[in-house]
């Protein structure tokens, strides 16, 4: 029981940390993604040209605007990593929660006599 206990302290602590670690990837990735029009407007308010449409064309073949954008799809990845790294630590603190669960029921019941 001891050694199940023992998994189950080592998954709570895992799944703590990755859950820090998730929220700090969703913070970054939420943050691109709100300043995302602001700083195409700002890429756009730089271009020469003499329509929008023009300016906004030219805004999306520049190397700041396509750097942004990586950047994004990037923090948008160790999102969903660190997303599904959190949920793998807690579904096995839950499966170990539940074995010891099991295993004082057992006892319980073997204690009975029944």
């Amino acid at each position: 029981m001891e050694d199940l206990e023992q998994k189950l302290l080592e998954y709570s602590h895992k799944a703590f940390e990755a859950g820090k670690t998730w929220a700090i990837a969703k913070e970054q990735s939420d943050i691109l993604e709100k300043r995302k029009d602001m700083k195409f407007a700002d890429i756009v308010s730089r271009q020469e040209g003499k329509s929008l449409a023009e300016r906004e064309r030219k805004a999306l073949l520049t190397e700041e605007w396509d750097t942004y954008t990586a950047n994004m799809l990037t923090a948008e990845s160790e999102r969903g990593r660190a997303k599904v790294k959190y949920d793998d630590f807690v579904r096995m603190w839950d499966t170990y929660r539940t074995l010891i669960s099991s295993k004082n029921a057992e006892r319980r019941f073997s204690s009975t006599g029944v």
